[in-house]
């Protein structure tokens, strides 16, 4: 089975796709909005001193852009929590 997220880009994003590819291949077609408006609130609460999350753990790998195979590397193997290519490092 393979997961297919469907992440629009605007409102009036369109996608096509073969029915047929998806039943024969299995492909599970997801998308969610289920977190679309919680980010911002999330972020004042911590900014005002609510909660106890240690955010600099959440993030275990910063790369620069020339690092991005070494950090496809690392997430293919399962390492690391979150990594991120940050073009301006380096």
């Amino acid at each position: 089975m393979r997961r297919l997220p469907l992440l629009p880009d605007r409102p009036r994003s369109a996608a096509s796709f073969s029915p047929y590819r998806g039943y024969h291949h299995e492909i599970d077609i997801i998308g969610s909005m289920a977190v679309h408006h919680s980010f911002q609130p999330a972020i004042d609460l911590l900014a005002a001193g609510f909660g106890t999350a240690d955010i600099d753990s959440l993030v275990s790998d910063v790369y620069p852009l020339d690092g991005f195979d070494e950090a496809v590397a690392r997430f293919r193997a399962g390492t690391g929590r979150k990594i991120h290519i940050a073009p301006q490092k380096g």
